[in-house]
Parts: structure tokens; sequence; C-alpha cells
């Protein structure tokens, strides 16, 4: 348990990096502007510094760029979601795959 904390808490930070520095645009947002909505992707970098959006939104004219479900999931899913499963399988202490088996019962059984 010491040890996970650590993990987990290094592979939130990394995948945040990941997908902060590359602009991958996974993420959905319902964005507002005076006179339109509409649903749109974007990278997490536009999501949290609300610039460099893509062409066809009008800066001038954003209200509000708030993420849908789906991007709210898939937000939780990257960032909170695969570091958790990746620190459950690496701190696990019997692994069922791993575990040793005894070669000389499985002839004795013939």
């Amino acid at each position: 348990m010491k040890r996970a904390i650590p993990i987990f808490v290094l592979g939130v930070v990394l995948s945040f990096l990941i997908f902060y520095v590359t602009s991958t645009e996974i993420f959905e947002v319902h964005i507002t502007e005076y006179a339109t909505e509409y649903t749109l992707d974007i990278s997490l970098r536009t999501l949290i510094w609300f610039e460099n959006f893509p062409d066809s939104v009008n800066p001038n004219a954003l209200i509000s760029a708030v993420p849908t479900a789906k991007g709210a999931v898939l937000l939780f899913i990257c960032i909170v979601g695969l570091p958790g499963l990746i620190t459950w399988r690496v701190t696990m202490k019997d692994p069922f795959f791993r575990r040793s088996r005894n070669p000389s019962s499985d002839e004795q059984d013939d």
C-alpha cells in the first residue's frame, strides 16, 4: 500500500502531461456562443485555458465551453482511471498468472 500512492500520483501526473502537451482533440465539449450552441471535440489544454480553439469557434463570441457527460467520463478515464488500473496491476502482491506452479504435481496426476 505504501508503494501504491506514489505510483498512482506519478501515473496521474504523467497521464495529465501526456494529454496536456499533445493536442489530442478527444474531449467532447458543449460550446455556447451568442447565437449558436454546438458540440465539439477539443484538447485538454484548450479545455483548461480556453485558447487555441479550432477555427470553427469564434473566441470573441464564446460564452461557455462545458464538457459533456461523454467528455467528462473520458477525461476521468484518461487522467484517473488508467493510472489507477496500472497502479493496481503493478502493486498486486500475488497476481493469478504469476503464481508459481509446482511442476512435479502435474506429473504425479498421470
